[in-house]
């Protein structure tokens, strides 16, 4: 029984009670095809979004692709198509016709649709393509009703086709796209006959051991390219539960419908395990997580330079020891890899990087250490013109080093970059003819590469005696 409809009135519905806060309700507009026909189902699904209203027809005829093709066509038995309706005052004008890029029969293109300002997604569960993920091909007819979702952007009033949306585990009978929604930059699309009996978030894609069982998918749009971000399961997975048949999204909250779920729980969070209610039916609740951001903190940092770089990409300059951030957050879910992009110089160091990858799970990472190390450098040389024995080599009044002969030679003991390094004859080789040794380049500061230039020349000591030193007795 219906009440009045007046200002600020209640009124019921099968002893539901619904409040409206308007003051009349008037039909403004009755809606068709511009080119209506027997069996389209015009009007299989609608949405509406301010102004603007698609109303799909998920059974409508024309093989024409893209938008505003031959609506006469009738070609292509059921392969669906959706109309996008304007108002301006009280006025209502149809602004477009809708078809997927790839019309086929039979591919029920118009089932579902979402809309969110200038964005509409359209979907179609019974497109056939194996392809995976976003914009593959479009031609393949491989996996039978495998599924398809279609994102349509509007410029002013021209509508175009933006993406070609596939689940990354496309398989026959999933039935992606059999429930769309849209909320600003993210759709979620539902596969309600898909088999993987995964739980919750971004489990196994690969697993089909639960047939029907359903799944949801999350697409997110940056700039005009479009990705897949999240996976969603039953945290309860089971048979022929067919989650996904309906969806729903606002903001950063996704409710997912499962009408043939079996658990006898009331309420919420209730026993999951139960299967004694048959097709009972359940609704699940998943929240995307904040961005994390990706840090950690350096050591032993000497040089200037050094540059990290995350995922190939967001460089970050570090000019001294501590912790560090990168100006990038990203998605729950996503991996990072973290790397050195330039090793610092001045003094020479190598850099290495200690739980440098991972998949983020909803929380800041903190943990990744940078540990420098500063480069180590030889110094030597060559010795000529030794004829005696007992030479002897030293570095920073240390690092003694015999020669036996002539010989390029190198001290044991390397040096850090940026290091002093000062070569001298500790002692001067002694034979029947006394010899002098003197070093040549022995001085210096190390800069990043092997000093090999020193050199020990070494020559005879001649003594200048006169007869008036000699005595004659």
């Amino acid at each position: 029984m219906k009440s009045d409809v007046s200002s600020s009135c209640w009124y019921s519905v099968n002893r539901s009670y619904i409040r409206l806060f308007a003051a009349v309700w008037s039909q403004q507009a009755y809606l068709k095809a511009a080119n209506s026909d027997s069996i389209d189902v015009f009007g299989s699904s609608v949405a509406i979004s301010g102004d603007t209203v698609v109303v799909g027809a998920a059974r409508e005829d024309s093989a024409a692709d893209d938008v505003n093709g031959d609506p006469t066509n009738n070609s292509a038995h059921e392969a669906g198509a959706a109309y996008v309706f304007v108002r301006s005052g009280t006025d209502w004008s149809q602004q477009a016709y809708l078809k997927a890029a790839n019309s086929d029969a039979n591919d029920r293109f118009g089932e579902s649709v979402a809309i969110s300002g200038d964005i509409v997604v359209i979907g179609a569960s019974r497109e056939d393509s194996a392809a995976d993920d976003v914009n593959g091909d479009l031609a393949d007819n491989s996996a039978d009703e495998a599924g398809a979702a279609y994102v349509f952007v509007r410029s002013g009033t021209d509508w175009s086709q933006q993406a070609y949306l596939k689940a990354a585990n496309s398989d026959a009978n999933d039935r992606f796209g059999e429930s769309v929604a849209i909320s600003g930059d993210i759709v979620v699309i539902g596969a309600s006959r898909e088999d993987s009996a995964a739980d919750d978030v971004n489990g196994d894609l690969a697993d089909n051991s639960a047939d029907e069982a359903g799944a949801a998918y999350v697409f997110v749009r940056s700039g005009t390219s479009w990705s897949q971000q999240a996976y969603l399961k039953a945290t309860n997975s089971d048979l022929i539960d067919v989650f996904g048949s309906s969806v729903a999204i606002s903001g950063d909250t996704v409710v997912i419908g499962a009408p043939f779920e079996d658990s006898a729980a009331d309420g919420v969070n209730g026993d999951q395990t139960n299967n004694s209610a048959r097709q009972a039916g359940a609704a699940y609740a998943f929240v995307a997580l904040p961005a994390s951001t990706i840090g950690g903190t350096i050591i032993g940092l000497k040089g200037t330079g050094l540059v990290l770089q995350n995922n190939g990409a967001d460089d970050l300059p570090i000019a001294a020891d501590g912790t560090f951030t990168f100006a990038t957050a990203l998605d729950n879910g996503s991996t990072y890899s973290v790397t050195v992009q330039t090793q610092p110089i001045a003094p020479s160091q190598t850099c290495g990087v200690t739980n440098g990858m991972g998949t983020l799970s909803g929380a800041d990472v903190t943990n990744i250490q940078i540990e420098c190390v500063t480069d180590t450098f030889t110094v030597g040389g060559t010795v000529t013109g030794l004829s005696g024995s007992g030479l002897v080599l030293q570095n920073n009044d240390g690092d003694d080093l015999p020669i036996a002969a002539d010989s390029t030679f190198v001290f044991d003991t390397a040096l850090d970059d940026g290091s002093d390094y000062n070569i001298t004859v500790l002692n001067q080789p002694s034979t029947a003819r006394d010899q002098q040794c003197t070093v040549s380049n022995g001085s210096g500061t190390l800069a990043g590469a092997d000093v090999s230039d020193v050199v020990v020349s070494c020559v005879d000591i001649t003594l200048g005696l006169s007869t008036t030193d000699l005595d004659l007795g």
